[in-house]
């Protein structure tokens, strides 16, 4: 027979279990911990790309004020935040994207060109290679 508080009688699995809980708690709250402080560094340093690519926008504009800006990127993601970006900063802009129709892409194209307060332009990389466009 075993004695009482003896590992047969339930006592010490449960001890045992209690600090198994608490170890799985303070790592998981470790882990969590970790991820946002990626989060956190991820964004920085999408925040600061953004920073520096405004900053070579204003570099332009400031050299020759009739300068006009052309942006490509690869990623919509980014064109959208720029798009929210841009205005912020007082820069008027067009875009174009895959999913614009011809008519649409043209007028962008005549937007930008003719107007003297657009003068950023955002373009996806994919879109140029699908639709066969041409700048000029």
């Amino acid at each position: 027979m075993s004695k009482p508080g003896t590992a047969s009688d339930g006592a010490d699995n449960d001890d045992e279990d209690e600090d198994e809980d608490e170890d799985a708690n303070e790592l998981a709250a470790k882990k969590a911990k970790l991820a946002s402080s990626q989060r956190e560094a991820g964004q920085t340093l999408f925040d600061a790309k953004f920073e520096a690519l405004i900053e070579l926008v204003n570099h332009v504009r400031e050299e020759d004020e009739t300068s006009k800006v052309l942006i490509f990127s690869q990623f919509g993601t980014t064109i959208t935040m720029l798009q929210a970006i841009l205005p912020q900063r007082g820069y008027q802009y067009r875009t174009l994207t895959g999913d614009m129709t011809r008519a649409q892409r043209g007028k962008a194209l005549r937007d930008f060109q003719k107007d003297p307060n657009t003068t950023v332009f955002l373009s996806e990389c994919c879109c140029c290679r699908r639709r066969g466009c041409q700048y000029g």
